[in-house]
């Protein structure tokens, strides 16, 4: 099984967006044929390359969102879940009460799963709360 994660929309370049080694393949493919962009408005060729660029781009997004789809709804309820696999630490705030229990070496913890789920779906879909110019 592949390591949940959620969406990193923060990358610098496209290369860190795109897995490199599939887009060079498709690159590559597109060399070979000696065509290059952007003329491909008049060449069926490019134009085939463009579509196929296209349908790599649709295919990896909903791959990416896919993914964070599974994370969020892996999670989802389960603050200690997403502590001991992906070692993310749920904001404090979120704890409503920690309490040592009567057992040796147990602690008790409940948290307030509303905040938690909107905190968690941010993380997962990376919404960060942007500050408006008043």
């Amino acid at each position: 099984m592949t390591k949940l994660k959620p969406l990193n929309l923060d990358f610098e370049s496209l290369y860190d967006f795109f897995p490199y080694k599939e887009v060079e393949k498709l690159m590559l493919k597109i060399d070979r044929e000696g065509h290059n962009f952007p003329h491909y408005t008049t060449c069926k060729t490019c134009e085939a390359d463009f579509e196929e660029v296209v349908r790599f781009t649709i295919k990896y997004v909903k791959q990416r969102i896919r993914s964070a789809c599974e994370f969020y709804l892996r999670y989802k309820d389960s603050p200690e879940l997403l502590r001991i696999e992906q070692e993310i630490e749920p904001p404090e705030q979120f704890r409503e009460y920690y309490a040592e229990s009567k057992i040796k070496n147990v602690s008790v913890v409940s948290w307030d799963l509303k905040q938690y789920n909107e905190w968690l779906f941010k993380l997962a879909f990376n919404l960060k709360e942007e500050k408006e110019n008043v």
